[in-house]
């Protein structure tokens, strides 16, 4: 990597000798650093600054557990492709293991060591910006998408297809959303048969997740597919989503209703209905059309 290609590191640590020590050796060799002190301020950087190719944080932050911390700025979207390294005195297996289920590209034990905190960075930053850079391509071969035509069986495959179709404007999160709200439904009440009240019953007994894996395991339920069809023609966006279930009264399920409004679901269909231009359901109700008309 050359100085050019150097990163940009945002720096969490608490222990003022131990930050001086990192910036000492990452800006000597050429990474431009952001410190914060706290969890407090590093939220304050991230609200108006997320141009960083690495986040280095501290896990034992005086205001916040650092787990808790790497999940929040996770979810941040303009930190999506920024990797975080860890860095703690806690080094058990259980601790690493816990970090990088939290999400972290590297873990390092405390006290650091010189070189290995350099080349932790720097291949965390690389791989950041492959993804970013891989992310931007997607982007970019999604908009030369008009008509395309889709099948999936899974919530993975619903997520991912949902971000795919979204486009890249500035309706992108509602469109992201709306989609996978549908696809979700389409997979679960559709195919794979759970209806609203058995689905209520299985959130009080914590089982909800158990059945649909069951059930995606079914030799007839699992092979069952969504089917999704997507067209763009001008400032139109249409998304028609059909599952091989045996539909649904769908009028009833498009606002929340007085008697359910204390469920604990029920409310992905209202939500859609809500944040799309137009929803329209065929069929017994198993094909639903979602429409939005993008801005100039």
């Amino acid at each position: 990597m050359n100085v050019a290609e150097k990163s940009r590191v945002l720096l969490v640590e608490d222990d003022l000798i131990v930050r001086a020590f990192i910036v000492n050796e990452l800006a000597g060799r050429g990474h431009a650093i952001v410190e914060a002190d706290s969890a407090l301020a590093a939220r304050n950087v991230v609200s108006h600054d997320t141009r960083f190719d690495c986040i280095l944080l501290d896990l034992g932050l005086p205001d916040s557990e650092g787990l808790d911390l790497l999940t929040e700025l996770r979810e941040h979207p303009g930190l999506r492709h920024v990797p975080f390294v860890l860095e703690s005195g806690r080094g058990e297996a259980a601790d690493i293991q816990a970090g990088m289920a939290a999400g972290a590209y590297y873990y390092l034990r405390k006290p650091l060591d010189a070189g290995l905190l350099a080349a932790s960075v720097q291949a965390a930053s690389e791989w950041g910006r492959v993804a970013r850079e891989d992310d931007a391509r997607d982007e970019r071969s999604m908009r030369l998408l008009t008509h395309g035509n889709f099948r999936l069986r899974r919530f993975d495959e619903a997520r991912d297809l949902a971000r795919s179709l979204s486009g890249s404007g500035a309706k992108r999160k509602s469109i992201q959303l709306v989609i996978q709200e549908l696809l979700f439904n389409a997979i679960e009440h559709g195919n794979l048969g759970i209806d609203y009240n058995a689905k209520g019953a299985l959130l009080v007994a914590d089982a909800l997740h158990e059945e649909i894996e069951r059930r995606l395991a079914d030799p007839v339920l699992g092979a069952r597919f969504v089917n999704v069809d997507y067209a763009r023609e001008g400032r139109r966006l249409s998304v028609m989503i059909t599952d091989q279930g045996d539909g649904f009264n769908w009028t009833n399920y498009l606002q929340i209703s007085d008697e359910r409004a204390y469920h604990p679901h029920g409310r992905g269909l209202p939500l859609a209905s809500a944040m799309a231009d137009e929803i329209t359901f065929s069929g017994r109700g198993n094909i639903v059309t979602a429409q939005w008309y993008l801005p100039e």
